[in-house]
């Protein structure tokens, strides 16, 4: 069965992407960037013959629609995680009220002398308390990923800000050696001052 992903890119000056950036040459004026097959980046590398090589700007536009693809699909993922917390929170308010409701009546029944019997449903308000403890876990566990898409979003968006405002810059000179300072960024390498 084969899936396909649709990529819709914005902007005058729109691309979508192909494919990875992965065994490129990456054009970014005096220092250029090698991203290899397993993710290594190496500078100063030489264009040689059969290399696949991006211009500064195609590398760029590529940066930007990843960007909003991956915010796209985070503001999705979000969006399931706060659902289904939001069903295991549900879930271990009703466990915990069952426990309790157990528990007060296990103190009924020995208030009115069954102990064997309030002694039996004391033990088994356990069960139930002991599985609200699990959906409370669980529900802590989906809002720390939720903090952490989260996170994730501003830092797409940030970079999406310093996209779109590099493209706002008039002058040529100074348009990419911006934009080359955001791939070096988005890349991870440092870049020279």
């Amino acid at each position: 069965m084969a899936f396909s992903k649709e990529i819709t890119a914005f902007g005058e000056r729109s691309v979508a992407i192909g494919s990875s950036v992965a065994g490129s040459v990456i054009i970014t004026g005096d220092h250029n960037i090698a991203v290899e097959e397993s993710g290594t980046i190496r500078r100063d590398v030489e264009i040689t013959p059969g290399k696949r090589v991006l211009s500064q700007d195609q590398a760029f536009e590529r940066i930007g629609a990843a960007i909003r693809s991956n915010l796209i699909q985070l503001e999705q993922n979000i969006n399931q995680l706060r659902k289904e917390s939001e069903q295991f929170f549900r879930l271990t308010l009703i466990f915990a009220s069952l426990g309790f409701c157990v528990v007060i009546g296990s103190v009924i029944l020995l208030l009115f002398s069954q102990v064997t019997a309030g002694v039996v449903s004391s033990i088994t308000s356990i069960i139930p308390e002991v599985t609200a403890f699990l959906f409370f876990q669980k529900d802590k566990e989906l809002r720390t990923m939720i903090e952490r898409y989260h996170q994730q979003i501003l830092d797409s968006q940030r970079v999406l800000t310093m996209v779109d405002v590099a493209e706002t810059v008039t002058d040529k000179q100074a348009r990419d050696k911006l934009k080359q300072e955001i791939i070096h960024k988005v890349l991870g390498v440092e870049s020279d001052k």
